[in-house]
């Protein structure tokens, strides 16, 4: 029902092919590490819109601001940003699915 996100306290606001995201009332130190995927959006529900963007983490400085890989190719000024509720490490983590089909 989450779309495996949690939406996180604060608002973000990052500008247009930019990668410096700026935080108030968040707390990236201690939500985020570099490569992690993060989630910015409009919405503050786990809905899925056309306006959502994906980016990677590059570094975290402080509780209030964060860098990512790509700039972002739209600006959010006092928005919403998400984490992934579980954020699994490729080089130690393993997943082990079975998928079955009613049909």
């Amino acid at each position: 029902s989450t779309s495996g996100l949690t939406l996180l306290s604060g608002t973000i606001t990052i500008t247009v092919d930019k990668t410096k995201i700026t935080g108030s009332g968040t707390s990236f130190t201690s939500h985020f590490a570099k490569d992690d995927l993060i989630k910015l959006s409009t919405e503050n529900d786990a809905s899925e819109a056309t306006s959502d963007v994906f980016l990677e983490v590059s570094h975290v400085i402080s509780n209030t601001e964060m860098y990512v890989k790509s700039p972002s190719p739209r600006t959010f000024s006092a928005k919403y940003i998400y984490k992934q509720s579980w954020q699994p490490k490729f080089e130690s983590d393993s997943v082990v699915a079975k998928i079955t089909r009613n049909s």
